[in-house]
């Protein structure tokens, strides 16, 4: 569960708890707004979408619903399509200049956050090895869909 709806669960809880305080009489409607955090005209709102709907008259419906900035499920797999077919094994750097070239329109940051947990180097781990004559590190990359590759990087000291 996301911490939203986690939070939206605990605000149906606490106005269900109000709501039965204020219906029998024991809170005004100011009181139990001040309670729930809400102006007392929100608390009103609430009310009736209570009274009308139940308690998932209080959903918030915004959670439902696909943001309108949200990338179609079909550009991204596009984008897979793209890197694997004549991209395979570039950086985020390079490919994206190609995916720009090619009429890509895109950021950078969604480019490289989509191209990276689906299409490319998922992991990319430095493990610091040192003798006494220089140190080097071992850095893996492992791909979705190939073996994993390890490459030495050498620093002498």
């Amino acid at each position: 569960m996301r911490r939203t709806e986690l939070q939206q669960e605990i605000r149906k809880m606490r106005f269900e708890e109000v709501y039965g305080g204020w219906h029998k009489r024991r809170l005004s409607q100011e009181e139990a707004a001040q309670i729930l955090g809400v102006s007392s005209r929100t608390f009103r709102r609430y009310i009736n979408r209570y009274d009308d709907n139940g308690i998932e008259g209080l959903s918030d419906r915004r959670l439902t619903q696909a943001s309108h900035r949200r990338a179609p499920v079909d550009e991204v797999m596009a984008l897979g399509k793209l890197y694997r077919r004549r991209y395979r094994g570039w950086n985020v750097k390079h490919f994206y200049s190609w995916y720009r070239r090619d009429g890509g329109s895109r950021s950078y940051t969604w480019v490289k956050m989509n191209w990276s947990s689906k299409n490319g180097h998922l992991v990319k781990l430095h493990l610091p090895i040192k003798s006494s004559f220089q140190s080097h590190s071992v850095v893996c990359i492992l791909n979705m869909n190939e073996d994993v590759g390890c490459y030495k990087t050498f620093q002498y000291t």
